[in-house]
């Protein structure tokens, strides 16, 4: 987990394309992420606060105090982030130890540090939940399994979800990753999926020799690297596995080690030095005695991070502080982080006021859309665009008045709309909407059964099988193809829609797909309506675009805002249709004004 929080934040900025893939690990994003911005920091102790020094009692009193205070808003005392001054007694002397190898210093230069080579075996299997935190509320958690294998292999899988905020807009980050390693903990594969939102980046790597081979998939763009890999380098997991093998108990006491680093998948230098026992408060408001440990990570060529984080006598992390990202986290238990993230099938949420009854029933609904006020501050706009049944009136203060309708409008005045032609891309297959797959076609066909139907009803009919064919797979999966949904059976609403765009087009009836947010209602008299991600398809028949939503199977209600269309013809560039939305949910705020049914 260590490595995984030094690289979180650039991990969101990378996927969603806002930075490149070469910058430094401890740069945050410019939007809040899991508002960061201004939060207590909850560092531990300065060094004259370890026991392994004694402690005096009118200190003890103060630190109950500063204990106390934390838990009902303010902090323990801070520790101040470790700066390349702090760390410079990172580097042990140089020792014999037939355990260690010479080392590459971060400089480049050769050094007297020694990197840690894998001594003792994996030993026995291990299994870890975390809770992060900002400002006391939890914001995403991490879970670790580590199981020994038949023969000389050990597996990690690790889920780790973290809620990004963007102005009142919360989009979840969630990383998929499983690898594997020899018992000794060499590494030899992993598979890594990382979720921002809808956007999905999967990044696959193999040892081949003496190279480790490292393919990153991004909509329908490939890119491949090979990095030099010396048995001596660990993984993905190596900070943890490597305390729980050998914990890190002596004041002063270094540990250094090569390991691939997650998000960049570089190799990086890690250095560890043990500060000795400290007394840290837990998430249950109790005091613990734990191992203070300060942690440096450096790609070559890049800024070092570090982080602080605490260890029990056996190697197990119990917390973590990021002075980088103002990340907080502890050591818990599957049920703690259940309750705390019952509900993570929301990959974009927002709040909006104002009431919709009946969304599923509504046929014409009319809203505001105005800055939020840190948008206003910082001049960044809110933009929308109208599209086929979505009206748009600009009120030349920076807000919006929308109106969603599935009637035929008429003499909608000073409301700005589109006519749509269908275009080349709306008819043809292409990577991910590929109606030309054999599969997607018997699906078209067999839905029709060559029954005769105006284009508009068999529309319809195809958004109705595809709701009773494919399970509704709520976790989010990404982009992908339409023949994969077909022959998996199952797909969330990108999936679905996609497959229908598919069908449709099998069909010869143009189709695009609409990306924007769906009303959802409160779910109990103590929760707020919100909107939520949401995909649907425009399938333009009979001379008109309609709204289909075949999740719900039919025609879309008007419980739904467009913020994008897309053919998916990107060429290797389909997430880049996603941009518009990213950049409208985090600078409005938006209000119902009232439905019609």
């Amino acid at each position: 987990m260590i490595q995984l929080i030094q690289t979180r934040i650039d991990s969101w900025a990378v996927a969603a394309g806002f930075l490149p893939t070469a910058a430094p690990i401890h740069t945050a994003p410019q939007v809040q992420a899991a508002e960061v911005g201004g939060v207590a920091s909850n560092a531990s102790s300065d060094r004259s606060r370890r026991t392994s020094r004694g402690w005096k009692m009118g200190w003890s009193i103060a630190c109950i105090a500063v204990v106390a205070c934390f838990f009902v808003g303010c902090d323990i005392p801070k520790r101040p982030p470790l700066s390349p001054e702090d760390v410079a007694d990172l580097s042990p002397p140089s020792t014999s130890d037939s355990g260690t190898e010479d080392a590459v210093g971060i400089d480049g230069n050769p050094s007297t540090v020694r990197n840690e080579v894998p001594i003792d075996p994996f030993s026995e299997d291990w299994e870890s939940w975390d809770l992060f935190f900002v400002r006391g509320q939890a914001v995403g958690y991490n879970h670790v399994v580590a199981e020994g294998k038949d023969g000389d292999k050990v597996s990690y899988r690790l889920d780790n979800s973290l809620y990004v905020n963007q102005g009142k807009a919360r989009t979840l980050q969630r990383l998929i990753q499983t690898s594997s390693e020899t018992r000794s903990g060499s590494m030899l594969e992993f598979e890594s999926k990382l979720f921002v939102g809808p956007v999905l980046t999967t990044t696959r790597g193999q040892l081949e020799g003496a190279n480790f081979l490292i393919e990153t998939v991004r909509g329908s763009t490939k890119k491949t690297k090979s990095i030099a890999w010396s048995p001596a380098n660990r993984g993905l997991v190596a900070i943890e596995q490597s305390l729980r093998t050998k914990p890190l108990t002596e004041e002063n006491e270094v540990r250094t080690m090569r390991l691939l680093l997650p998000g960049q998948f570089e190799v990086a230098t890690a250095k560890l030095r043990c500060s000795g026992k400290a007394s840290v408060p837990l998430m249950d408001q109790s005091l613990a005695e734990l191992i203070e440990i300060n942690y440096e990570v450096q790609v070559d060529g890049q800024p070092a991070s570090y982080l602080t984080f605490w260890t029990d006598d056996n190697g197990a992390i119990v917390r973590t502080f990021s002075p980088g990202i103002n990340l907080l986290s502890y050591r818990t238990d599957e049920a703690t982080v259940k309750a705390a993230f019952a509900d993570t099938e929301g990959v974009v949420e927002m709040p909006i006021d104002g009431i919709i009854e009946r969304p599923g029933d509504a046929v014409r609904v009319a809203m505001t859309a105005a800055p939020t006020a840190a948008s206003a501050r910082t001049g960044k706009e809110v933009s929308l665009q109208p599209v086929p049944g979505q009206w748009i009136r600009d009120m030349g203060d920076g807000s919006f008045q929308l109106l969603i309708s599935r009637k035929q409008e008429q003499d909608l005045k000073k409301f700005e709309t589109v006519e749509l032609e269908p275009a080349a891309g709306d008819t043809r297959s292409n990577h991910f909407v590929d109606s030309g797959a054999n599969l997607v076609k018997r699906y078209a066909d067999a839905a029709l059964v060559k029954r005769k139907l105006t284009n508009t009803e068999a529309a319809i009919e195809l958004a109705q099988t595809v709701k009773r064919l494919i399970i509704n797979r709520k976790s989010p999966g990404g982009l992908v193809r339409a023949s994969e949904v077909a022959n998996d059976g199952a797909g969330d609403v990108t999936g679905r829609s996609v497959l229908l765009a598919a069908m449709l087009r099998a069909r010869k009836i143009p189709s695009r797909l609409a990306v924007g947010l769906k009303y959802q209602p409160p779910a109990d008299e103590k929760s707020n309506p919100r909107l939520v991600y949401y995909v649907w398809v425009l399938a333009y028949a009979d001379n008109q675009w309609i709204h289909l939503d075949p999740t719900e199977g039919g025609v879309a209600s008007a419980d739904r805002i467009a913020l994008a269309t897309t053919d998916l013809a990107g060429g290797g560039n389909e997430y880049e249709s996603f941009v518009p939305f990213f950049n409208a949910i985090g600078r409005m705020d938006l209000r119902v004004l009232r439905a019609q049914y």
